[in-house]
């Protein structure tokens, strides 16, 4: 099984959309790390963009990835970066 796979199963939260946020990452990143735009997301998992996006912060609050976000030369936003933080042992984020 994918590190990051376990690594996602392990941990617990209580919103289901961060949940499945970073279970969609850890299995569609690779060495943990994926870029995507938020529409592609929220496409994958059902959910609306802001929704998305929301449960990105929630995850990157608790410390659980990293979003970088890309420029185009245009200086447009492109798809951002998620880097997830696989080195953090399992972890009960419930409130």
């Amino acid at each position: 099984m994918n590190t990051g796979i376990h690594w996602a199963r392990q941990i617990v939260l209580d919103d289901p959309t961060d949940k499945s946020l970073l279970q969609y990452l850890a299995e569609n990143a690779v060495d943990g790390v994926m870029t995507v735009s938020i529409a592609q997301l929220a496409s994958a998992l059902g959910r609306h963009k802001r929704t998305v996006t929301r449960a990105a912060a929630n995850l990157e609050e608790a410390n659980l990835l990293r979003r970088e976000r890309n420029w185009r030369q245009d200086g447009r936003q492109a798809p951002n970066t998620y880097v997830l933080t696989l080195n953090v042992s399992r972890i009960d984020l419930a409130s």
